[in-house]
């Protein structure tokens, strides 16, 4: 058994540094649950002990696992060869099938070292006395080189303890192969519904469409004989603003307007600046080109009430903006 258990040894020790001198070709993010994992196998095996045969020269095989979790697998596999019978000149068929469970290492890279056990038979179909069966239980480990998410290159190397008291031999097996994944969760990358953006003045919005302008009162008071713009309605402007954005086919007039209180000359003027003012607000802080809006001053020639109270005054102060497509 020391024989064997030496040269498994050296021969897993080999292969892993083979490996090992490869690792910068590829990386890999490890095994997942619900992966599957088939591949082909060859090698060969060792025999000692009170045994009828020799060692095969060569063995090949396959073999189908399953990932329980992400570093724990259970596998089925099956080696097959062809014996030769000692003091005989026929040979033997064997087949070796297992079944065992395997734990990954949780390690970091494309390397992934793991161990096994598991249960198996071995079949010896020849000339009496080499046509015998034993149950066998496989013990080892071996290594897996992932060269990408869905390949990967394995060596294995198995102690196979016999369990035919009456007949014991000790025996080995050395394998490397290629294998495939596949299966394994999957991400579902559900398609997002596009979100509608929210209408801004939908009153102000429906007026557009049906008659392709619509005025607005942007409710901006101003103090007396003052173009300056209070903090408490520059919500009202940047409301307007985005209203403008959501239609970005339409320009926009301002238009300013005051009481009667004065010289033509001087409200003509001063709602000039008042309706400058705004525009340059709605450029500046509500995002709107300039080539987009235009100013302009009506003093007090369009009045929407009497100049001849302070609330019909009052509603005659105003500053408008006209959108048009």
């Amino acid at each position: 058994m020391n024989k064997i258990s030496n040269k498994l040894s050296l021969g897993l020790l080999t292969a892993g540094l083979l490996v090992s001198s490869m690792t910068s070709l590829a990386t890999a993010e490890g095994f997942k649950k619900g992966q599957m994992e088939v591949g082909t196998q060859i090698g060969g095996m060792l025999i000692e002990g009170d045994s009828k045969v020799d060692a095969p020269h060569i063995a090949a095989g396959a073999r189908f696992g399953y990932f329980v979790s992400d570093q724990t697998a259970v596998e089925a596999g099956i080696l097959s060869s062809e014996l030769d019978v000692k003091n005989n000149d026929e040979s033997s068929d064997m087949l070796l099938p297992t079944v065992e469970a395997q734990y990954h290492l949780p390690v970091t890279g494309s390397i992934v070292p793991f161990v096994a056990a598991g249960l198996g038979a071995i079949a010896e179909d020849g000339p009496s006395p080499a046509n015998t069966g034993s149950v066998v239980l496989p013990v080892g480990g071996g290594l897996k080189w992932l060269i990408s998410k869905d390949l990967l290159v394995r060596t294995d190397a198995r102690w196979i303890v016999d369990t035919d008291g009456g007949n014991e031999s000790h025996k080995g097996s050395y394998t490397a192969g290629v294998s495939w994944l596949f299966g394994g969760p999957r991400t579902c990358h559900k398609a997002v519904e596009p979100v509608a953006e929210p209408v801004v003045m939908p009153e102000a919005a429906a007026a557009l469409e049906r008659d392709n302008q619509v005025s607005i009162n942007l409710e901006v008071q101003f103090d007396f004989d003052k173009v300056a713009i209070k903090p408490q309605f520059e919500a009202r402007l940047q409301e307007f603003a985005a209203f403008m954005k959501q239609h970005p086919e339409t320009n926009a007039e301002i238009e300013g307007h005051t009481d009667n209180i004065g010289s033509k000359t001087y409200n003509d003027k001063l709602s000039m600046r008042r309706a400058n003012s705004v525009k340059a607000y709605l450029i500046s802080k509500g995002g709107i080109d300039s080539s987009r809006l235009r100013a302009s001053g009506y003093g007090f020639s369009r009045p929407v009430a009497t100049n001849a109270t302070d609330a019909g005054r009052a509603q005659n102060r105003r500053v408008i903006g006209t959108v048009r497509k």
